[in-house]
Order: C-alpha cells, then structure tokens, then sequence
C-alpha cells in the first residue's frame, strides 16, 4: 500500500474528458472492425453464389443460347433478421444491437449495452453512423433485439431474369456482355471491393494499436482488455 501511495503522488493527472474519449474511439473502431468483417463475409459468400452459378450455367450453355426462359436451379444471397440473446440488466444496461435499416448492417454489435437508443450510442458521431457503409444518419438506425445475418438460398430463375439482375445499372455496351461475361465481371468487381474492405480493416487494427500505447488511455478498462 505504501508503494502504491508513492505511484499515485508521483503519477500525472489525466482529465476524465480525455479518457472517456479515447474509450468512445476504442468502441467506435471494434465497431467498424465487426461491420467490415461482416462486410466481408457477405462479398465471400457473393462469390461462392457466382461460382456456384457459373458451374450451373455453363452446364447448360446451349440451351441457354437456344431459350432465355430456359430455368435452373441459382443461388442467391440475401439478409435476414436473427434474433439475439440478451435483455435488460436491472433498468440500467440494455444489452442488443444498433443496425441500419438502411444499409441493412449491423452497426454496433457486440458490445452494445449502454445505449437505450441509437442517439447515445457510442458510433454515432455529429448525428451520422461512424460504421454503416453510406454513414447514415442516426434517424435511419434501431436499438433492437436482432441482428442482421448473411444466408444463402436455392431459387429458381430463368436465364433472363439471371442476365436482367447482372445488367441492372449497366451500360448499353456493357449489357451486349453473354450471361457468363458478366458473372465473371461481377466476381473481378467484389475481389476489388473485397481487398479494400481488407485495407481498411487493416488501418482500423493499426489505429486501434496506436490508442492502445496512448498513455492518456491510462485506464482499468484498457488494460483488462
């Protein structure tokens, strides 16, 4: 005890302001961490479908050339609300997730239970989402008892409709492209977002690092974990 009295009266003083920001970053870039992860998965389970389709397609080229209406069996990816464990700790946490209803993402989850609302979560930042792909504003999040989760589904879709979903948003001279064509451009557009989504994770881990050795994030908090 004596040698900790010595530790105190010789330690600087940190303004409480400074710590508890440095811990609101911390919350915010996990956040991110978790919503670009999830980001992730989704543009890898996109390219397990295309492959998946291409496969299909391929084994039933001539026909396809022969008959748009010509029906196969396609993956397809799509989101789904999944509900969580967790609840209410005596009237004072509130353990669940902040999404986006807009993007459709996960923007606080796990670690969301301080928050009654998506106002006072710890992402938001001058009223916009510091984790959701468009940053939307708070207006467009919930406090909820589900997540959003990445599934995959067995449909049946004729040619055409595979090729009108391929074309959507698309350049006349890009929509000349054969069925398989824009598959394969599709794939090479996720691989570039994919290894950007990468590139970012990455900056957040070493940003995360560098609040980590802060010493103004001298805290029981930072050091437990």
């Amino acid at each position: 005890m004596g040698q900790f009295t010595v530790f105190l009266e010789r330690a600087a003083s940190k303004k409480l302001m400074t710590t508890a920001e440095v811990l609101n970053v911390r919350i915010r870039i996990t956040a991110c961490i978790n919503n670009l992860q999830e980001r992730i998965r989704l543009i890898e389970e996109k390219q397990k479908v295309i492959q998946h389709n291409e496969e299909v397609l391929k084994k039933h080229e001539q026909e396809m050339k022969m008959n748009e209406e010509f029906t196969v069996e396609a993956d397809e990816v799509y989101k789904e609300r999944e509900d969580i464990t967790g609840g209410m700790w005596w009237l004072v946490f509130y353990e669940g997730a902040v999404c986006c209803i807009v993007c459709e993402e996960n923007c606080h989850y796990p670690g969301c239970t301080m928050a009654w609302s998506p106002n006072s979560c710890e992402v938001m930042k001058k009223g916009h989402c510091t984790s959701c792909t468009n940053k939307c504003p708070v207006s467009d999040h919930v406090k909820v008892q589900w997540r959003y989760v990445t599934k995959t589904r067995k449909v049946m879709k004729t040619v055409k409709e595979m090729k009108e979903k391929y074309e959507k948003n698309k350049a006349e001279s890009e929509k000349k492209l054969s069925l398989l064509e824009n598959l394969k451009e599709e794939m090479e557009k996720l691989k570039i977002e994919k290894n950007q989504l990468l590139e970012e994770v990455y900056q957040l881990v070493v940003r995360l690092e560098q609040i980590a050795l802060n010493v103004c994030s001298l805290s029981t908090h930072v050091h437990l974990d």
